[in-house]
């Protein structure tokens, strides 16, 4: 059997210098992820590019695996908090709004840095990713659950299910326009076009028997 790769930080820092060696670690672990790729994102380069030393990285991070799922976590927690921002700032009775909402938070966050967010999605594998990945859905999904329950006449249809739909189908088309067209990020269409899109599916009758 292989060596079981930890996936955690070694400590959490708690001072400022610490914080800031720990913060210039991270970003530099995006910069060379964007620019070299997952496999030759090495520890060292890493903390070459940070402009520290490698024994600094190590009191943190056991290996590079670590620091994208910490790197992982921490794009994934700024996109649950935009959206719960853009949700708390919405209408609450108006099923179209709060699509809208959701729409405009996962567009907002990509926009932030495309090529960061393609990266972590596209470079990094998945058994670094994916327990981070699942949790962030299920939270996303069981409030979307409960908008579809409050706002929604689904009929028969299973609102767990459509809830799955419909996040799947945001991601889709925001990180692959982020992939291809970025410049459309910046386009209220988009925007105008993916809530449509939601609300219609939504909205509109299943298939007939």
């Amino acid at each position: 059997m292989g060596r079981r790769i930890s996936r955690k930080p070694r400590k959490s820092p708690t001072q400022a210098r610490a914080k800031a060696t720990w913060n210039a670690i991270l970003e530099a672990a995006a910069r060379v992820l964007v620019q070299r790729g997952y496999e030759k994102a090495t520890t060292d380069r890493i903390a070459e590019r940070a402009g520290v030393g490698i024994g600094s990285l190590y009191e943190y991070f056991p290996n590079k695996e670590a620091i994208f799922a910490i790197l992982n976590q921490q794009w994934n927690e700024e996109r649950w908090s935009g959206f719960q921002a853009e949700l708390a700032s919405a209408p609450q009775d108006d099923l179209q709004t709060l699509i809208r909402s959701t729409v405009r938070a996962r567009i907002n966050a990509t926009r932030r840095n495309p090529r960061l967010n393609s990266a972590l999605r596209n470079l990094i594998p998945l058994s670094v990713t994916l327990p981070q990945a699942r949790a962030i859905y299920e939270d996303f999904a069981e409030h979307t659950v409960r908008a579809l329950q409050s706002h929604a006449r689904l009929g028969d249809r299973d609102p767990r299910l459509v809830a799955q739909v419909m996040l799947h189908a945001t991601h889709a088309v925001v990180d692959n326009v982020a992939e291809i067209s970025p410049d459309l990020l910046d386009s209220p269409a988009l925007e105008d076009e993916l809530t449509l899109m939601l609300y219609r599916y939504v909205t509109e009758s299943g298939p007939s028997d």
